[in-house]
């Protein structure tokens, strides 16, 4: 096979069956060499596993992360995490796991996200459209497929800004 066709022969099972491209590599050649395959264990809906309430306490124990951004808290996880309100403590973790010197990035706008300022041992840096945030858009316009505009604030500067991307949440993601 040409590489591009040997990509997506590999690429497509790993996206409907949740396995990493390294074992989807692994498991295809071992049919390949054998002429068989042997699966240790199906992913349910395409997912290799749940998500647990404390993985991300985890992770930010290994990594040790000094700056955290949280951009919101939305039902995107529900099918792998559970209740919105467990999204929200797994999600706090991060906030909580941050050191004095460090530095959490929260969107005001997500009234679960702005209350995690509280959780915090690191500075919080509230942002949002709302001129109680710390780091502020106002008077955002579309301009359609030329993007938007908006004014963004910090203490008392502002700097007219243009992005050449589609949406509000674009402004957020400026921001």
């Amino acid at each position: 096979l040409a590489w591009a066709d040997n990509r997506l022969l590999i690429a497509y099972p790993c996206a409907i069956g949740g396995y990493p491209r390294q074992q989807m590599t692994r498991l295809i050649r071992r049919y390949l060499d054998q002429g068989r395959l042997v699966w240790k264990r199906v992913p349910a809906k395409g997912f290799a596993s749940r998500y647990r309430a404390e993985d991300i306490r985890l992770l930010a124990e290994i990594a040790q992360p000094r700056i955290g951004v949280v951009t919101n808290v939305q039902p995107s996880h529900l099918e792998r995490l559970g209740p919105l309100e467990l999204i929200t403590a797994a999600t706090r973790d991060l906030v909580e796991a941050l050191p004095e010197q460090g530095v959490a990035v929260l969107n005001a706008d997500d009234p679960r996200v702005g209350e995690m300022a509280e959780a915090s041992r690191a500075r919080a840096v509230l942002y949002g459209l709302s001129p109680d945030a710390q780091v502020w858009a106002s008077s955002v316009t579309s301009r359609g497929l030329r993007g938007v505009e908006f004014e963004l604030h910090h203490g008392q500067q502002a700097v007219h800004v243009r992005l050449p991307l589609l949406g509000l949440h674009s402004v957020h993601a400026a921001l």
